[in-house]
């Protein structure tokens, strides 16, 4: 379910688990996660810092598309001591679309914020609900391993699959100092 919509979520939950009261348990679940994120925060991805400033010193367009509520997005820049609009072009969130991962919607819009054709747009991905997401919308899908582990249609869909961003931002320095790519991701 990672990477769905909470509308998604939820009918999932209710599909899977007719005797579960899905939507009280989501409401529980998420009350957990927010008071975990007000008091501890989630500590940035290892190279995510690095990653985005070479991205930005190399003018490379970036867009941050989560199926995320923007607040949350936001409470979680802020527990980082970080500014978001900082270090992204463009911001699609849950807000923003009405039908969530797997539709490729998200990255459609992130794509078209940036004025960017879909295939010149890599995506970097956790989830397989992503991966498929940024397969459908005709861009590159690159998945950095997380929680969930690639199963076969994912690296099938995938452009390139990394163990984390650090060795995403050797690919993507040699690529672009090479002109293997085009300078738009």
């Amino acid at each position: 379910m990672c990477g769905k919509s909470e509308k998604d979520i939820r009918n999932d939950l209710k599909k899977r688990f007719p005797n579960l009261n899905a939507d009280e348990y989501r409401d529980f679940m998420k009350t957990l996660v927010e008071k975990t994120i007000n008091e501890k925060g989630v500590p940035l991805k290892p190279g995510f810092i690095s990653l985005i400033n070479f991205l930005k010193e190399n003018q490379i367009k970036t867009a941050l598309a989560t199926s995320s509520s923007l607040e949350r997005m936001e409470l979680l820049f802020k527990k980082a001591n970080l500014n978001n609009r900082i270090f992204f072009d463009s911001i699609v969130t849950a807000k923003d679309i009405t039908l969530g991962k797997p539709n490729p919607m998200i990255f459609n819009n992130a794509c078209d914020n940036l004025n960017l054709q879909h295939r010149n747009c890599m995506v970097l991905e956790d989830s397989p609900n992503g991966i498929e997401a940024a397969y459908n919308a005709g861009c590159l899908p690159v998945m950095v391993i997380d929680l969930i582990q690639p199963n076969e249609t994912t690296k099938k869909q995938c452009f390139k699959i990394y163990n984390n961003l650090n060795e995403f931002e050797k690919f993507i320095e040699k690529a672009t100092s090479t002109n293997n790519i085009k300078r738009t991701l």
